[in-house]
C-alpha cells in the first residue's frame, strides 16, 4: 500500500466503511439470502466482515493496486470474503438460526435430521458456555431461539425481556457464539 493510498484510506475511512458495509449487506441479502436478524456463517455479521477485510489491507495480507479506485478494490475484498465464508463446507448448518431455515426445501429426511441434530448440539454448547451460564437472561434468550423465536419482538415476548435489552443480549451472543462455532467446526467443545 502506498503512502497516498494509506492517506486516502485514513481520510475517507468513515465514508469507505459505510460504503463497504452497505455493499456487504446488499451482497449478503441478494446472493446468499441473508436477513438482518440472522448471523452470517461462522457467527459473523456484516460489520465483522468489513473489519476483517480492512484488517487484511492494513496488515498487508491484501494489497491495493495502483490506478484502480480504492473503493472498488475494497468492495471486491468484501465480495471475495463473503464468497469465502459461504463456500466453506462448515458454513451451512452452523448458525443460531432455526434449523429449518438452513435445510433446503428439497432436502431429504436424512439431511434434515442431520441438520436438526447439529442445531440441537450447537444450542446445547451455547447453553453450556460459561458466559451464558452466568446470565439468566442469556439462557432465556437462547432457549427462546431454540423454541422458534426468530426476531427481537418474538424473543422479547417469549422471554419477558424488553426489546432493547434483547438487542443488547444479542450483541453479547455475537461475541460468544463465534468461539463456540470455531470449536464446533473443529469437532471439539467450547473453551
Amino acid at each position: 500500500m502506498t503512502k497516498e493510498q494509506l492517506e486516502h484510506l485514513m481520510e475517507y475511512r468513515d465514508r469507505l466503511g459505510l460504503a463497504m458495509l452497505r455493499h456487504c449487506v446488499y451482497l449478503a441479502k441478494t446472493r446468499y439470502g441473508w436477513t438482518p436478524d440472522q448471523m452470517l456463517p461462522q457467527g459473523r455479521d456484516p460489520e465483522t466482515v468489513v473489519d476483517e477485510v480492512m484488517r487484511k489491507y492494513f496488515d498487508g495480507e491484501r494489497t491495493l493496486a495502483l490506478g484502480v479506485p480504492i473503493e472498488a478494490q475494497l468492495k471486491e475484498g468484501v465480495r471475495s470474503w463473503l464468497s469465502s465464508i459461504y463456500a466453506r463446507k462448515d458454513s451451512k448448518a452452523l448458525t443460531l438460526d432455526r434449523a429449518e431455515a438452513v435445510v433446503a426445501d428439497d432436502a431429504g429426511p436424512a439431511v434434515e435430521t442431520e441438520y436438526r441434530l447439529d442445531y440441537e448440539k450447537l444450542i446445547g454448547m451455547v447453553l453450556d458456555a460459561p458466559d451464558v451460564q452466568k446470565s439468566d437472561e442469556l439462557q432465556l434468550l437462547v432457549m427462546a431461539v431454540q423454541d422458534g423465536s426468530e426476531n427481537l419482538k418474538e424473543q422479547s415476548e417469549a422471554t419477558g425481556i424488553p426489546v432493547d435489552r434483547i438487542y443488547e443480549l444479542r450483541k453479547k451472543l455475537k461475541i460468544i457464539i463465534p468461539r463456540i462455532l470455531d470449536q464446533y467446526n473443529k469437532g471439539g467443545e467450547p473453551k
